[in-house]
């Protein structure tokens, strides 16, 4: 694996939801930033007064809102004991990454559907829900391409939703919401790291 390719790959990973991009990512002039330059928690994770959590009313929307410990079932959880990751084999790593961001596109075209029917009229918000999944699909796009050049098989993609997932009430879907954005966010900062990883085990 190249630099280059390593790259091309990273080059928009920080542009996450800025502005679409599906040009093939690359380990052959290796960038450590995935995907490419504005803040990767604009769909809602990042502060208290994000446009998600400040749709969500109370209690989602006060002052130094918070809760760490929730979850959802089969959004993927960025975080891990350091030595796992630092450990981990670069098939592994890319295969990890491709995984995550194939969930993400299905549970933020739900979050889409769900903020739609909660705050039809939040337009910046659904604006940037629908450019993060674009640009996450952009990313599949790279990351398909880099595993094609270093010779590893594509993993099937996991469909990890039902039709059922839409007809939860009006509460879990806002606690979805800021799961998916509060996860989402911390596996674009992972993916930074990868790639940084990447980038000084395959120098040019």
């Amino acid at each position: 694996m190249s630099q280059q390719l390593l790259g091309r790959g990273a080059r928009g990973l920080h542009a996450l939801p800025a502005s679409a991009s599906t040009a093939p990512a690359a380990p052959i002039g290796c960038s450590s930033q995935p995907m490419g330059a504005a803040e990767p928690g604009d769909c809602g994770s990042r502060s208290t007064r994000s446009p998600l959590l400040s749709a969500q009313g109370s209690p989602f929307s006060d002052p130094g809102f918070s809760a760490l410990g929730l979850r959802w079932a089969g959004v993927p959880v960025a975080t891990l004991p350091f030595l796992a990751w630092r450990t981990m084999g670069d098939v592994e790593r890319l295969a990890r990454n491709y995984g995550a961001y194939a969930t993400f596109d299905a549970f933020l075209q739900l979050v889409w559907d769900d903020q739609d029917e909660l705050c039809p009229n939040c337009s910046e918000l659904l604006a940037m829900l629908g450019t993060a999944r674009a640009q996450t699909r952009g990313l599949l796009a790279n990351l398909t391409y880099i595993m094609a050049a270093m010779g590893i098989p594509t993993p099937p993609a996991p469909d990890p939703l039902t039709s059922e997932a839409a007809s939860v009430g009006a509460f879990e879907k806002k606690c979805r919401g800021y799961v998916v954005c509060r996860e989402y966010h911390g596996w674009v900062d992972r993916t930074v790291r990868d790639f940084t990883l990447l980038k000084a085990k395959y120098p040019a």
